[in-house]
């Protein structure tokens, strides 16, 4: 199963840079902004709900921890929260929520 969602992550995956304790470190990933369904968040309308632009999704096989970076097309995000998927015993994808790094306090 891992070696599936490497596969999908090479093919539609994003190149980020990582920083975390253990060093930078480049890798593919799915990152996009979360969409929300509220009305009251700040964003754009899309035809599956609001975008809020201030909040993103890592979707990747390297492991990531809160206040770490990921750093895409010269934006840097600050990881807010992030936990493992898991098959069996064996992580097979590292899901995170980040924020734009000059709007992280």
């Amino acid at each position: 199963m891992t070696e599936s969602v490497h596969t999908i992550l090479e093919r539609w995956g994003q190149t980020v840079t990582l920083l975390t304790a253990q060093g930078e470190k480049t890798a593919k990933a799915i990152f996009q902004p979360i969409i929300q369904n509220s009305e009251t968040e700040d964003g754009c309308v899309h035809p599956l709900g609001r975008i809020d632009q201030r909040r993103w999704l890592y979707l990747g096989q390297e492991p990531l921890k809160k206040g770490d970076q990921v750093t895409r097309q010269g934006e840097t995000f600050v990881v807010r929260s992030s936990h493992s998927w898991r098959a069996g015993e064996q992580v097979i994808l590292w899901q995170a929520l980040l924020e734009r790094e000059k709007e992280a306090v």
